[in-house]
């Protein structure tokens, strides 16, 4: 998927808003607040996590 591409929430079919965290471009419903990630992304937001937590 293009970073750029619009997403529609699967659950509440909202449009989806993006935001970007460590280089990952998430995309998050603003009324369910569900969230899509594209392959790979989970891992690099676990990364992430680990060195802002050390």
């Amino acid at each position: 998927m293009n970073e750029m591409d619009e997403l529609n929430c699967p659950r509440c079919k909202k449009a989806m808003e993006k935001i970007k965290k460590a280089d990952v471009v998430i995309d998050i419903c603003p009324k369910c607040h569900g969230m899509w990630l594209d392959e790979g992304e989970m891992e690099k937001l676990a990364e992430y996590g680990k060195t802002i937590i050390e």
